[in-house]
């Protein structure tokens, strides 16, 4: 059982790995200006797009939500100092 399957994997990476199958792309070859180099440049660029757009979807998320947490806590500082009667400006510790 064992020979057999070696023999299957020993013949799968002969025929995938063969150096009729294994060329580079356009782009290796130094023919940039192919049809298939212009599709995988554009294709970089578009997922580059995608992949920044949400992480600056999250960042500005984290953003929102810092601000918040800064608005909430001085208003409640603020109304904290209200209902003990402290002055307006001034706020506990």
């Amino acid at each position: 059982m064992k020979t057999i399957r070696f023999a299957f994997i020993a013949a799968v990476m002969t025929v995938t790995f063969s150096p009729e199958t294994v060329q580079a792309c356009a782009t290796c070859f130094g023919q940039s200006d192919e049809a298939m180099a212009k599709g995988m440049n554009m294709g970089i660029l578009t997922l580059l797009i995608c992949i920044t757009s949400v992480l600056l979807g999250m960042a500005g998320v984290g953003f929102y939500l810092v601000r918040r947490a800064a608005r909430y806590a001085s208003v409640t500082a603020t109304n904290a100092a209200g209902d003990l009667g402290l002055p307006a400006g001034q706020t506990l510790k």
